[in-house]
């Protein structure tokens, strides 16, 4: 008897300008995603794995019929961002353009909230050491994404905590 697959799921690798693999991510339509992180991966990796899960989960959920406005309206700016009209068969393109867009926000050192501001601090420093300048990234970033960013890490985001301390 064949085995009944209860989900399907999808890989997505994360491999680095040098062309060496350092993660993947198992999407799963139960939302229950797995990210693998390779013997290569750096402080980059788990925050780009990241945002691929969090797009999936943010299509998931707006999805759903008793999803907030806010939400939808979250998955609509994300959707315009991307180019594309909703969250069915977001191609890799896309979902890499998400990512690196991930990356290049947390590399901005605006934490959401003054909880946040010493974790986003350390991520900034380790990710400025793996990029010398955001432009690598190739995937600028506008404040309706810095919006939908924050509102994914923070409750109640404070645009204004900005921190560029050097942590010991």
């Amino acid at each position: 008897m064949k085995k009944k697959q209860l989900f399907t799921f999808k890989y997505r690798d994360f491999v680095g300008g040098d062309g060496i693999k350092r993660g993947k991510i198992r999407l799963r339509e139960d939302g229950r995603n797995t990210i693998t992180l390779m013997k290569d991966a750096n402080a980059s990796t788990f925050i780009h794995e990241k945002g691929h899960d969090y797009l999936s989960r943010l299509m998931r959920d707006a999805n759903d019929a008793v999803a907030p406005v806010e939400l939808k309206a979250d998955a609509e700016a994300v959707f315009k961002w991307l180019g594309v009209e909703n969250g069915k068969g977001i191609k890799t393109s896309r979902h890499e353009k998400l990512a690196r867009g991930f990356e290049n926000y947390i590399m901005e050192g605006h934490a959401p909230s003054h909880a946040l501001a010493r974790v986003f601090e350390q991520f900034r420093q380790w990710l400025l050491r793996i990029y010398t300048e955001a432009t690598r990234l190739k995937s600028p970033i506008n404040d309706d994404i810095r919006g939908v960013f924050d509102l994914m890490l923070a409750f109640k985001p404070h645009r204004d905590v900005l921190v560029y301390a050097v942590i010991t």
